[in-house]
């Protein structure tokens, strides 16, 4: 596929990273990646089928749906707006392409791991630390339940928290870069999100 290539250029693959992607064809009109560079599993970019259309007559109408059974209506604004975000032109598209493979090759997967299993590791640790000092073994189960929610409450949202820095920062990242790499691919991003928005 012309736009994985272009894609990989724009992000400068190095041949050992390019040999362990590899394109598919994702149901939906988004894209989806599975993997990671840094794996010797590789890493997959979902490109969704909307990404050979080239005007609008080319969309299957009569096959698109919504929550699987409801017929979209072309006419509404909905329909309209629909319509508009599903057609890309070819800088979006690689734009989008190219933003799927930086994220791959972040280290966005092991961060997450890292933090998932610290929130854990935590949760547990001040709990039983708690526990074990102001002995609530031995008292009623109803102190432990109450100690149980308030440190879920605290770890839980310091981990959303520090995921979401974590999210936005990457994916500032790579937008800059990509905004960096010329101004048609700037202006590719900018429609890219509109179209996101659209959908």
């Amino acid at each position: 596929m012309a736009k994985f290539e272009k894609a990989a250029a724009l992000v400068k693959l190095t041949e050992a990273e390019r040999s362990v992607f590899e394109p598919f064809i994702v149901t939906g009109f988004d894209l989806y990646s599975i993997g990671s560079t840094n794996f010797r599993y590789g890493a997959l970019v979902g490109i969704p089928i909307n990404y050979t259309y080239t005007a609008a007559d080319e969309i299957p109408r009569t096959e698109i749906t919504v929550k699987g059974y409801d017929q979209v209506n072309w006419s509404s604004k909905g329909g309209e707006l629909l319509q508009e975000g599903l057609i890309l032109t070819e800088n979006e598209q690689i734009f989008g392409i190219a933003r799927e493979m930086m994220e791959l090759r972040s280290n966005n997967i092991l961060y997450n791991s890292m933090l998932s299993c610290g929130s854990i590791l935590i949760y547990y640790a001040a709990t039983n630390g708690i526990n074990m000092k102001q002995q609530l073994y031995s008292r009623p189960l109803s102190l432990r339940a109450i100690l149980y929610t308030i440190t879920g409450l605290f770890v839980g949202g310091t981990y959303c928290l520090i995921k979401d820095m974590m999210r936005a920062y990457t994916e500032g990242s790579i937008d800059t870069f990509l905004a960096n790499s010329g101004k048609e691919y700037a202006e590719a991003g900018v429609g890219f999100y509109d179209k996101i928005l659209k959908k």
